[in-house]
C-alpha cells in the first residue's frame, strides 16, 4: 500500500525538523582534571652573617634570613604563601598573630601584593610596639609565569620570644586558581616545618635616668639618716626568668671647687664594719628593691656583681619596671665637695 503524497510531504517535514533541531544543539567537552599541586621544599634559616650556616637557635635583636622554594608545574601567578614563626606546636585555629608576649611571628603574600610580605598583628600590638621586624625580602623580583621560585625573608627576633627550644617554623603555600567551568576546586596546599627550634634567653635593662643623687648631705650621714636615701627606676626586659645583681665603682672622685675637671678628692668604698676603722674619706653602701629601709633585706654593695632580686618572670614587650632604693654611709671624716662614681645595675639568666 502506497502512502499517499501528502503523507510523505509530513514525513519529510517532521525528518526535517528533527534534523534541525540537532544540528543547533552544541556540545562543550571540558577536561576534569584538577590542578597540579603546589609544593614548599628546602626550608631553612641561615644567618646573615655566615649565609651557608643553617641554624637552629636564633638569639633575640639579631637578623636572620628564611629561605623556601615554591613550586607548581602550571605556574606561580596565583601563589600566596603565610609564615608563622610559633612557640610549640603549630595550630592554625589558635593562631594569634604578633603579640605583646611574643609568643609567634606571622607574615603572608599574594601575587596581589606588590610590596613587601604584611605581618599579621594581634588587636593590641603595632609594629610601633612590636620588636619583631620583618626587613626585607626578594618578593619584589617575583614574575609572572614561573613554575618556581626561592623565596628570601630577612626578619629580626622579637626581645621577647620566649627562651626556649620548642619553637617551629611553618610555611603553608597554596594555589589560589578555580575554574568555575569544570567546578571549584579547593586551592591546593602544602605545609613544611621545622619544629625543635631553639631561642636563647635575652635580658636588657632600660634606666628611667643615667644619673642619680644624694644632693647635700653632712659627713656623718648615716643609713638611719633621712638624707641617706636615693631612688631610681629600672624597666627590665626578658624573654625567661632573670636575676638582678649591682655593684659600684670602688673608688669615686671628687672635686673641691664642684668642678668635675678638677678631680682633688677621692672616697673608697667599703664595707660597714670597715666605716669605724677607715674613719677618713670612706662610704658604703646599700641597696633593695623595697619602698622601704629594711635593713635584713637590703645587699652590701661592693666593687663586685651581688644579686639583689632573684627569679623574676618573662615579661611583655612593655617590660617590668623595678624601684631601687640605694642608702649610703659616710665616714667621720670626710672632705667637703662634690663627688661622683658609679652604680652598675646587671640582669642574668636565672638558670645559669
Amino acid at each position: 500500500m502506497k502512502a499517499s503524497n501528502t503523507m510523505k510531504k509530513i514525513v519529510n517535514l517532521l525528518i526535517m525538523i528533527s534534523l534541525l533541531f540537532m544540528m543547533d544543539k552544541v556540545v562543550y567537552a571540558t577536561s576534569l582534571e584538577p590542578n597540579n599541586p603546589i609544593s614548599v621544599s628546602n626550608l631553612n634559616i641561615k644567618s646573615i652573617t655566615d649565609p651557608l650556616n643553617e641554624v637552629t637557635t636564633l638569639v633575640p635583636t639579631q637578623s636572620y634570613k628564611l629561605h623556601f622554594t615554591v613550586s607548581d608545574s602550571d605556574n606561580l601567578d596565583n601563589v600566596y604563601f603565610e609564615v608563622l614563626l610559633h612557640q610549640g606546636e603549630y595550630n592554625p585555629e589558635t593562631i594569634l598573630g604578633v603579640n605583646q608576649n611574643g609568643s609567634e611571628f606571622g607574615l603572608y603574600w599574594n601575587t596581589g601584593l606588590q610590596s613587601e610580605p604584611q605581618v599579621v598583628y594581634d588587636e593590641n600590638t603595632s609594629n610601633l610596639n612590636s620588636t619583631w621586624v620583618l626587613v626585607s625580602s626578594n618578593v619584589s623580583q617575583f614574575e609572572s609565569g614561573l613554575n618556581t621560585y626561592e623565596f628570601e625573608i630577612e626578619f629580626k627576633v622579637s626581645k621577647v620570644a620566649l627562651a626556649s627550644n620548642n619553637w617551629g617554623l611553618t610555611v603553608r603555600a597554596m594555589d589560589d586558581y578555580r575554574d568555575e567551568a569544570i567546578g571549584a576546586l579547593a586551592p591546593t596546599n602544602d605545609i613544611e616545618s621545622i619544629p625543635g627550634l631553639g631561642v636563647a634567653w635575652y635580658g636588657e635593662i632600660q634606666l628611667s635616668s643615667e644619673t642619680m643623687s644624694w644632693g647635700n648631705i653632712s659627713y656623718d650621714t648615716t643609713y638611719s639618716s633621712l638624707s641617706s636615701l636615693a631612688n631610681c627606676s629600672v624597666n627590665v626586659i626578658s624573654n625567661g626568668t632573670y636575676d638582678l645583681s649591682s655593684k659600684s665603682s670602688e673608688s669615686w672622685v671628687g672635686s673641691t671647687k664642684f668642678d668635675q675637671l678638677n678631680q682633688d678628692l677621692q672616697a673608697t668604698l667599703v664595707s660597714d664594719s670597715s666605716l669605724e676603722s677607715n674613719a677618713d674619706q670612706t662610704f658604703s653602701l646599700r641597696l633593695n628593691d623595697e619602698n622601704s629601709y629594711n635593713l635584713s633585706s637590703a645587699i652590701q654593695l661592693s666593687s663586685e656583681y651581688s644579686m639583689f632580686a632573684l627569679d623574676g618572670s618573662k615579661t611583655t614587650e612593655g617590660g617590668s619596671t623595678v624601684q631601687l632604693y640605694i642608702y649610703i654611709q659616710l665616714s667621720q671624716k670626710f672632705r667637703n665637695g662634690l663627688y661622683w662614681g658609679s652604680i652598675s645595675i646587671g640582669i642574668s639568666n636565672s638558670l645559669d
